[in-house]
């Protein structure tokens, strides 16, 4: 689940999974600036992937800006970009790696949703998310 600020806002879906005997996780990322704020000036300027590219390096790392140049002023992306160790893909497998590497967990299947080399296998695996977080959840 990606969420607002506020993850207990997404409570009522974790308990709906939870009863549906489910798994499920409530992710932390870096969340600090939203798309809508950052891509303002370039959004105006008719800049209609500036969306697209900030979810992308949300979602995976990906470079945002790649005339980031530091200056805030100039309408660009400068200072939102993350990498790809912050990624929302990174997080959600390293977590699915420990959770399924934790002795006390073994039994529950938390490798069901790992495939060769550990990688991510998104066919077992719902998101969504709220706010910012369901455009996050569709890439």
């Amino acid at each position: 689940m990606l969420g607002p600020t506020e993850a207990s806002d997404l409570n009522w879906i974790m308990t709906t999974a939870e009863s549906l005997g489910m798994h499920y996780v409530g992710l932390s990322y870096t969340n600090s600036l939203a798309g809508v704020a950052a891509c303002k000036n370039l959004a105006r300027a008719g800049d209609d992937d500036c969306y697209l590219r900030y979810h992308r390096n949300r979602v995976f790392g990906d470079q945002v800006d790649p005339f980031d140049d530091g200056d805030s002023s100039d309408g660009l992306l400068d200072g939102v970009q993350i990498g790809p160790a912050d990624s929302i893909q990174h997080r959600l497998r390293a977590l699915l790696v420990h959770l399924a590497s934790l002795p006390h967990s073994a039994g529950e299947g938390w490798g069901q949703f790992l495939g060769t080399g550990n990688a991510i296998r998104y066919p077992k695996i719902v998101l969504g998310g709220g706010s910012q977080g369901a455009g996050h959840a569709i890439l």
